[in-house]
């Protein structure tokens, strides 16, 4: 490179070269094709720009490509169930196999579906090709607001280059709706889902007599492998040979990709069922050289004593593959530790959840918290089948010898909802979570597709799927308020709208707005689109309310019926999340566009997104993934939530190069600096209530009671009014700062910890007796060091005393509103009447 660069300087330059007369013409003919290919490369289309994606390098290997697989399948039913009634391959139309149904379809958004599985009364349809297409229902008009032309933009095609997985099969295509824009979203028609809800099959159609039609009425749920089972891993499978893969994590020789594995029994309920031979393919290095996921001394994994579900389908062999791990531990209804009390609740969300994350590798914890509850019993008893929880999602980093770069000393890590229903499996009749993911997610190296995505396809899938290299939180939510309340005649559905406003915004990622590309930016994330998401939830919540003059009244008229006090804590809910989504107090504009479009209050249907970095700090509470998984987490317990943990650190085989990380807040990783810095943000931006100044005011006056009877009896204070000079007026604002706002931040802000870091009462009031040791101390010292002016009067024992009592009220306060400024200006009003109006002034000139 060295010598094209000289070379090409020479001709820039016009320095004569005959290079004609040269034995190197053949360097020159090298270079020419070097710069031809070099043009070729950046002017190729995306399918060629994407080849360095981990995408493209996992494709190659042919067990991650669907003709791997036998279309129709013989499987046993007593080992292996379907993963679902209708099962099955998307398939993207050509444009002139739309142009062709235009006639029958119209404009509605349809694609075509390799049914894998299908009910025992459609069971001629499997292995078929059918038209899929939606059921018009009220609910559906979601399906317009996303529908788009495409045309990709620079920043799609930037993303192109560097790896990530556009869809550039849908460049250029006009009305691209939520399912072309599913199954076009990469590069081959390999996105497996499932279909829920009612499923309506059309067989015979005066018009449509082409193919069969199914149609639906919620988006398909992203899954993975046709069949699934329970069984034990037992090692490598003895009596069959095939060769190690040539490159795994560790040290070689690889783990062979044959297991034997033995079923679980129903009749018997235990693994004593048949022994299999099955495959767990080792994946192949992605371009970042670290490995997705490996079967090493997966027979040997602690995660795995209760057995794993497995998910996949058979060869060409008659070999089940698999495509996918779960433990069955990990969905058990079963905790290993339950808290009953709000603070150790707290305690566990701020600190414990990702406490030694890096030392936890290989292992996964399941917490229950139910501050309602009286007991361990009870508490998992109100978890019934058929019961829907809320999950909120965040997974942390890779650290170890092939870790991943971090920024700034910050684990950013990734955001999103779902939802958990509690079901009863068909193989131990024991009631566990099945949990399927709203991921709101950018174009990415790995293909994972924004939308719907259940457990098997993003967590433990072996390609993709993430649970392997990284630790995960799922918080499932259990509270009555988020599931239907009927209220004269209204259904107030807060959880269903959350769903519905994830669905738009799942949709909208998947194409970009129409520009191909959805990047990550400081107001446009995962993180920040799944809490605006949340944030039109609420919105149109209140636009129903405030619509009903019915409900209203009702309200009014029936203060002391039960839906009344439901209706109360779910506007509590609902304002205390705003404290989250609105920090500043103003909205961010497209937040609020948003929002009245999908409530229905503005005019026109333009969806917009925010471009600017003012746009992402007007909620810059919800930017990291940690922060808004904590704090939605702890207003949800606050609120009386049930909440259960599944916390795991890289439970899929074992990959020594690498080590698991918590997601972090900002600076995370620098642990002092980090503290201190999220404490002060934290302080310095937590919203206030009117009933907070209310305390804090409260506060105040009992202070002055105190102070005021003990000054004037000890002739401490005195009467006396100051003449307030425009020098004065300088002086009183001077006093805001110092003493006010800087002795809180040290003193309480700083040495404290934050009302939500979940001390225990014991911790906190060390910390309180320290600080306030340190607080009356500095008094003194200051006036020895710095302020000769109050050398005697801060050593009296009456001014310590009232500055310890100072101390306290500011301390009580900071806890009461977790914000800086009530103490502020407590301490601030405290030091300007006692200077001004109480002789203070005087006696300091006298000192």
């Amino acid at each position: 490179m060295s010598k094209l660069g000289s070379m090409l300087n020479k001709l820039i330059f016009k320095e004569k070269i005959d290079f004609w007369s040269k034995r190197d013409f053949k360097k020159w003919l090298i270079i020419g094709l070097f710069l031809f290919l070099c043009i070729s490369i950046f002017s190729q289309s995306v399918l060629q720009a994407q080849n360095n994606s981990n995408y493209a390098i996992s494709i190659q290997a042919a067990f991650n490509r669907p003709e791997f697989f036998t279309l129709n399948q013989s499987i046993n039913l007593d080992q292996y169930q379907p993963v679902a009634d209708w099962t099955g391959r998307l398939i993207l139309p050509t444009q002139e196999e739309i142009l062709k149904k235009k006639a029958q379809l119209g404009e509605k958004d349809w694609v075509k579906i390799e049914l894998h599985n299908t009910p025992s009364t459609f069971q001629q349809l499997r292995g078929k090709m059918v038209t899929l297409t939606w059921q018009e229902t009220p609910r559906l008009n979601y399906v317009e607001r996303v529908t788009t032309d495409i045309q990709f933009n620079d920043r799609a095609r930037k993303a192109y280059q560097k790896g990530d997985i556009v869809p550039s099969r849908l460049d250029g295509r006009k009305q691209v709706g939520p399912l072309q824009s599913l199954a076009g979203a990469r590069q081959y028609d390999d996105v497996i889902v499932k279909l829920t809800g009612n499923v309506y099959p059309i067989l015979n159609d005066e018009i449509l007599t082409e193919k069969p039609l199914l149609k639906i009425e919620r988006e398909p749920v992203q899954i993975t492998g046709r069949y699934y089972g329970l069984v034990q891993i037992e090692g490598e499978a003895k009596d069959i040979t095939k060769n190690s893969p040539e490159d795994c994590p560790g040290k070689n020789p690889c783990a062979g990709e044959y297991y034997q594995v033995r079923h679980y029994n129903r009749v018997s309920q235990l693994f004593d069922g048949p022994v299999e031979t099955v495959r767990i393919p080792q994946q192949p290095r992605g371009n970042n050289r670290r490995f997705i996921s490996t079967p090493r001394y997966l027979e040997k994994a602690e995660t795995g004593k209760e057995g794993w579900y497995i998910y996949g389908a058979k060869d060409k062999q008659g070999i089940f593959t698999l495509q996918s791990l779960k433990p069955r531990a990990l969905v058990q209804l079963k905790p290993e530790r339950v808290e009953l009390n709000l603070q150790p609740g707290q305690r566990y969300i701020a600190r414990e959840n990702w406490q030694n994350t890096p030392e936890r590798k290989g292992t996964f914890q399941s917490i229950l918290i139910d501050t309602s509850a009286q007991n361990r019993e009870q508490a998992i008893k109100e978890w019934k089948e058929g019961d829907y929880g809320l999950v909120i999602h965040t997974f942390g980093g890779i650290g170890g010898d092939n870790r991943e770069r971090i920024s700034g000393g910050t684990v950013t890590g990734h955001f999103s909802y779902g939802v958990a229903k509690v079901v009863k499996d068909f193989f131990t009749s024991e009631l566990q979570f099945d949990i399927i993911y709203y991921q709101v997610y950018a174009q990415n190296p790995q293909g994972i597709i924004s939308g719907k995505i259940d457990w098997s396809a993003y967590s433990g899938d072996l390609q993709r799927g993430w649970v392997a290299s990284r630790p995960f939180s799922d918080v499932i939510v259990k509270l009555d308020v988020l599931s239907d309340l009927t209220i004269a005649n209204q259904t107030l559905s807060f959880g269903r709208k959350l769903l519905e406003s994830i669905e738009i915004m799942m949709a909208r990622y998947r194409t970009g707005d129409g520009t191909g590309v959805s990047s990550v930016t400081p107001s446009t994330s995962c993180v920040q689109d799944s809490s605006q998401a949340l944030y039109i939830a609420m919105q149109k919540l209140k636009q129903q309310v405030i619509s009903s003059p019915e409900l209203i009244n009702w309200l009014k008229e029936n203060p002391s019926q039960v839906e009344n006090s439901l209706f109360g804590q779910l506007k509590q809910l609902v304002q205390n999340l705003n404290k989250i989504l609105v920090p500043s107090g103003v909205i961010r504009a497209d937040w609020q566009q948003n929002a009245e479009v999908l409530a229905g209050v503005a005019g026109g249907e333009r969806l917009t997104t925010g471009e600017t970095v003012l746009s992402g700090l007007r909620s810059w509470r919800t930017m990291l993934p940690r922060r808004a998984h904590d704090e939605v987490s702890s207003i949800f317990l606050h609120n009386n939530a049930s909440l259960w943990f599944l916390r795991t650190n890289q439970i899929l085989g074992w990959d020594e190069t690498i080590l698991p990380l918590a997601p972090t807040l900002l600076f995370g990783q620098i642990p002092l600096f980090s503290t201190a810095f999220t404490r002060l943000i934290s302080a310095l931006t937590y919203p206030l209530s009117p009933e907070d100044w209310y305390l804090s005011l409260g506060l105040l006056l009992i202070y002055g009671l105190i102070v005021l009877s003990i000054g004037f009896k000890l002739d401490f204070l005195t009467w006396k009014l100051v003449d307030i000079s425009p020098k004065k007026c300088f002086t009183i604002l001077q006093l805001f700062f110092l003493p006010a706002f800087i002795e809180e931040l040290v003193f309480r802000v700083l040495l404290l910890p934050h009302p939500f870091e979940g001390v225990s009462g014991i911790e906190w009031l060390f910390w309180v007796t320290l600080s306030l040791s340190l607080f009356i101390a500095y008094h003194p010292l200051n006036a020895l060091l710095f302020y000769p002016q109050g050398r005697n009067l801060f050593r009296k024992p009456i001014f310590l005393v009232f500055a310890g009592l100072l101390g306290i009220v500011c301390a009580i306060s900071y806890a009461i509103t977790a914000s800086l400024w009530p103490p502020v200006f407590i301490h601030w009003l405290i030091v300007v009447i006692w200077l001004f109006f109480l002789g203070g002034e005087q006696k300091l000139t006298i000192n």
